[in-house]
């Protein structure tokens, strides 16, 4: 991929990106952390997205993430391949809200870790036992991705069903 950088003054910056295929689109980066996306087809514009902060940081970590997941892959020994770490968001319909870690027994049951939780845009890294699950609490999880999937589903029931 190509990238070009050019200085916006007072503005911000621009990123004008054509892929090995051919493809052209413009990101704006601007002082107030808003974003801008301009497709390109023969050099005019097809579509536009704006994204403010919070959108722009979440299109970050998952483009990043699906970065890191394929590096990882490419090059991490066949031992490691079943290993996965993912989110879940515990909404207000999930059984396990206002429960401790150790009451679900969740480690025992799913054979996977809650590595962090982020609370009000806090992490509590590596979380004790005695640590409720809340409502709009983001888990990281830790284990196979098997065990991820039924994990997922314990945390909503507080059953494998």
């Amino acid at each position: 991929m190509k990238i070009k950088t050019i200085d916006l003054p007072s503005i911000g910056r621009r990123y004008d990106f054509t892929t090995e295929s051919g493809n052209s689109f413009v990101l704006i980066d601007y002082f107030s952390g808003y974003k801008e996306i301009y497709f390109l087809r023969n050099g005019e514009t097809i579509g536009t997205i704006k994204l403010n902060e919070d959108e722009s940081d979440q299109l970050a970590i998952i483009l990043s993430g699906v970065f890191l997941k394929d590096f990882l892959e490419k090059r991490i020994d066949v031992i490691f391949r079943n290993i996965a770490i993912e989110t879940v968001k515990i909404e207000e319909n999930f059984k396990s809200i206002n429960k401790t870690i150790e009451e679900i027994k969740f480690r025992t049951l799913t054979q996977t870790y809650i590595i962090a939780i982020i609370r009000n845009e806090i992490s509590i890294v590596m979380p004790q036992p005695s640590e409720k699950v809340l409502k709009d609490d983001v888990l990281v999880l830790l284990g196979s991705i098997e065990n991820i999937e039924k994990a997922k589903v314990y945390l909503k029931n507080l059953s494998f069903l």
